[in-house]
C-alpha cells in the first residue's frame, strides 16, 4: 500500500499575520500528514489569525494532539479556529494571548483525562466563548483554565464530561466581568476540587449547579463575589474536604436553592455569610447528622432567603424617644465626627438623605426639620 509520511511542526519562525495549517502537505512528491507538537507558535508577535480546522484527526499519533502552550504569549493573536481538532494536552494553549477575541471550536474532541489547565488563562480580551462544542471533551485538569479572562461575561459548561477527581480550582478566578455561570454533573464516582473556582469574580450575580455535581474541596469557592445574589445548589453533592470561606464576602447574596441530596459522611459544613430564614414548617429531625444539612443546618431541596431587617421607629429619631429633636441632631453629629458609633437600626433611622451613608447632609436635614424649615424627612 501507499507509504505514510509524517511532518511534525515544532516551531513556526515565519512572520505571517494570517495562517492556515493544512492536514496534508506535499514535499518532493511525497504527501505528509501534518501534526503539531508543543509550543509551535509560542511568543509569536505577528500572528493575528490562525485556522487549524483543516487538520482534524488526520495523521495524529498518540502525541499528535499534544498542544501544550501552542500559542502561549502570542500577543497579537485575535482569532483562532480549532474546530475538529483532536487534543490530548491543551495546558496553556492560549495562555497570555491578551488580544484574543474569537475562538471557533465546533467538533473539538479530547482524549480521556485531557489537561486543560490555564488553557485560556490571561486572555483578557475574550468576551465570550461557546464551549458547548466541548461536549465530547473529557477534562481532568482545569486549574486556572479561564483565570484572568477579565472580559468574559458568561460561561456554560453544563454539557461537559468532567473526568473523575478533576481539579477545577481557580478555574474562573479573577474573571471580573463574569455575570452568570452554569455547571453540570461530574462523574458518578468523581469528586472535583473547586477551591477558589470563582474567587474575585466581583460581578458574578447568578450561579446554577445542575444535577449531581460532586465536590471534594471547595474552600473560598465564591470568595470575593461581591455581586452574587442568587445561587442554585440543587445539584451539589458535597463529598469531603474543606469548605472554609465558601461564601466569604458575598454580602449581596439573598437567595439559595439548597442541595437535593445529603452530603457524604465526612463533608464539612458550609457557613452562610449572613442570616437566612428557613421554611416555618421544617423541623430538623432529632439526632440527624449535621452534615446531612450542611448549609448551616438548612433543609434539603428548598429555597432559603436572606432575612430582611425590619426597622421599627421614625426617620430621624435615633434617640428612640418617639420624637425628632435636638437630641437626635447632636447624636447624629457625634456619629459623623466619630465620637460615637450607631447601631445598624440607628444608621437606618439617621440616613434621612437616602444615600445609604450617615453624613453632614443628614445632620443638616434633621436640624432643618427640628427648626421647622422643612415639613418632613
Amino acid at each position: 500500500g501507499k507509504k505514510a509520511y509524517m511532518m511534525v511542526l515544532r516551531k513556526y519562525k515565519g512572520k505571517a499575520s494570517n495562517l492556515t495549517i493544512p492536514a496534508y502537505a506535499v514535499v518532493d512528491g511525497h504527501e505528509y500528514h501534518v501534526i503539531m507538537y508543543g509550543s509551535v507558535f509560542g511568543s509569536n508577535n505577528t500572528l493575528k489569525s490562525v485556522d487549524l480546522s483543516k487538520m482534524g484527526t488526520a495523521g495524529h499519533t498518540n502525541d499528535g494532539g499534544y498542544l501544550k502552550a501552542l500559542f502561549v504569549n502570542c500577543s497579537k493573536l485575535e482569532r483562532a479556529d480549532i474546530s475538529n481538532l483532536h487534543i490530548t494536552n491543551a495546558s496553556g494553549m492560549f495562555s497570555g494571548c491578551r488580544n484574543l477575541q474569537f475562538i471557533y471550536s465546533e467538533g473539538i474532541a479530547t482524549s480521556n483525562a485531557c489537561n486543560a489547565s490555564a488553557m485560556f488563562n490571561g486572555c483578557s480580551s475574550l468576551k465570550s466563548i461557546d464551549v458547548s462544542s466541548f461536549n465530547n471533551a473529557s477534562f481532568s485538569e482545569m486549574t486556572g483554565m479561564f483565570g484572568g479572562c477579565m472580559s468574559l461575561t458568561s460561561i456554560d459548561i453544563s454539557t461537559w464530561n468532567i473526568y473523575e477527581d478533576a481539579d477545577m480550582s481557580s478555574m474562573f478566578e479573577d474573571c471580573v466581568s463574569l455575570k452568570t455561570a452554569v455547571l453540570n454533573s461530574t462523574s458518578d464516582n468523581g469528586k472535583s476540587n473547586t477551591s477558589y473556582m470563582f474567587k474575585n469574580c466581583t460581578k458574578l450575580e447568578k450561579v446554577i449547579i445542575k444535577q449531581r455535581f460532586r465536590m471534594s474541596g471547595c474552600q473560598y469557592m465564591f470568595s470575593g463575589c461581591l455581586s452574587l445574589r442568587s445561587i442554585d445548589l440543587t445539584g451539589l453533592i458535597l463529598c469531603y474536604g474543606s469548605c472554609s470561606d465558601f461564601f466569604n464576602g458575598c454580602e449581596k447574596l439573598v437567595e439559595i436553592m439548597t442541595p437535593k441530596e445529603k452530603a457524604e459522611y465526612n463533608a464539612s459544613r458550609i457557613e452562610l455569610p449572613h442570616p437566612f430564614w428557613y421554611p416555618d414548617e421544617w423541623v430538623p429531625p432529632s439526632g440527624s447528622p449535621q452534615n446531612y444539612y450542611y448549609l448551616n443546618g438548612c433543609p434539603l431541596g428548598v429555597t432559603i432567603k436572606r432575612k430582611e431587617t425590619v426597622i421599627v421607629g421614625k426617620k430621624g429619631d435615633v434617640t428612640g424617644d418617639g420624637d425628632v429633636g435636638m437630641g437626635d441632631v447632636v447624636k447624629v453629629a457625634r456619629a459623623v465626627n466619630g465620637s460615637l458609633t450607631l447601631t445598624d437600626e440607628e444608621i437606618e433611622l439617621a440616613d434621612v438623605t437616602g444615600d445609604r451613608e450617615v453624613g453632614m447632609g443628614d445632620v443638616v436635614k434633621i436640624a432643618r426639620f427640628v427648626s421647622g424649615s422643612i415639613d418632613s424627612l
